[in-house]
């Protein structure tokens, strides 16, 4: 059993999942409390569920502001539309204001909206709102990888935007296409068909 204030040994494991190999006993005091996973989001409440076949634990309210966040940081990350000044902080000081609560909101922001932020001037605001209006024209496969879609990493929107060479074409590709798509298989198929079937 793993208290919550365990200290672990790890190590690589395969690529660079962290595996844990050991629990150092003897740093425990006796007044540990086991550790248990929490039914509802700290987040927002919602509920946390475990997905038949993964290893790990969601909040499935997409309305959630820490997925929310997390979607907006990946999506201006270095690796997908890489927005320069557009950091973790700055996200969360943006969803926290109301300025934005989705990634399509990023293209609505202006240097006035900005300014009035705690750390903004005249001059980062601008900035910011450049880099922004930068990023409006990504490769395909770079706006497949910053959409976030499940199971899609930075290699297979590599491999779809090669296949598809437009978005239209992604957006209207069925199960049997994508699945046909050495790379692809079941999970990843299902997942972009559901991710564009989604009217969000």
């Amino acid at each position: 059993t793993l208290f919550r204030s365990d200290v672990v040994m790890v190590r690589r494991a395969g690529d660079v999942i962290p595996e844990v190999i050991e629990v150092v006993v003897s740093g425990r005091s006796g007044e540990e409390k086991a550790f248990r996973m929490p039914r509802e989001c700290p987040s927002c409440g919602g509920e946390v569920v475990r997905l038949s076949g993964e290893s790990v634990h969601r909040c499935l309210n997409r309305n959630c502001p820490a997925q929310i966040k997390a979607a907006i940081g990946h999506f201006a990350s270095r690796d997908a539309m890489n927005i320069e000044g557009l950091g973790r902080r700055i996200v969360s000081m943006l969803v926290d204001e109301g300025l934005v609560a989705s990634v399509a909101d990023l293209y609505r922001l202006g240097p006035g909206e900005l300014e009035s932020l705690p750390g903004f001037g005249a001059k980062s605001a601008q900035n910011l709102v450049a880099s922004i209006e930068k990023s409006r024209q990504p490769s395909l496969s770079d706006f497949l990888y910053a959409l976030g879609i499940y199971h899609v990493g930075r290699h297979l929107a590599d491999i779809l935007a090669e296949h598809f060479l437009t978005l239209d074409a992604v957006r209207g590709a069925t199960r049997e296409e994508l699945e046909s798509i050495e790379g692809v298989g079941e999970k990843v198929a299902g997942s972009v068909v559901s991710y564009f079937s989604n009217p969000g």
